[in-house]
């Protein structure tokens, strides 16, 4: 596959007529504009496949609310990547098999739990999604209100979406 710099050399380095047969010339400049609006966003994934991906993200985030709802150990394991860092408000952080010890802990639990105002950006088999956690959890007999910011980085593992990265922040 040509990159851009060299299907720009070689197209203005060739001879292009109009239907007249009359000589037409092109910057470089005006090929690649050309080429920006039209040929190149043949070499960008299509929008149903970002579609795709950001439907897997928000899934993935769903399935990982809903694991830490339930305290799932089982779906946490499969959601978390073995590299996870997960990093709290408080500035703890915590990897896969301390994160998922915490969030499996009897001592306390999640009445409820929401991500909301998400949005995604892709990246190949990176999805990079930012929302606000909020909900309410019990600890030591007291009731708890969170709403923070999470920044969570997703991996595509194996053809899964595995949470790599993820940052709380006080909103």
């Amino acid at each position: 596959m040509l990159r851009a710099t060299e299907l720009v050399s070689n197209i203005s380095s060739s001879n292009v007529t109009d239907a007249r047969g009359n000589a037409m010339t092109f910057s470089r400049r005006d090929l690649a504009t050309i080429l920006a609006f039209s040929g190149l966003s043949a070499l960008t994934p299509t929008a149903s496949i970002r579609a795709e991906d950001d439907a897997a993200i928000d899934q993935a985030i769903q399935a990982l609310r809903q694991a830490m709802l339930a305290k799932d150990k089982a779906q946490l394991e499969v959601l978390c990547a073995e590299e996870l860092t997960y990093g709290h408000s408080s500035g703890k952080i915590e990897n896969k098999v301390e994160f998922i010890a915490s969030a499996t802990n009897p001592n306390w639990h999640w009445s409820t739990l929401d991500f909301v105002q998400t949005n995604r950006k892709m990246s190949g088999d990176i999805g990079i999604a930012r929302a606000v956690l909020t909900g309410v959890y019990e600890a030591g007999g007291k009731v708890i209100p969170i709403k923070d910011g999470v920044l969570m980085v997703w991996q595509r593992q194996g053809g899964q979406w595995k949470l790599i990265e993820r940052q709380a922040y006080k909103t």
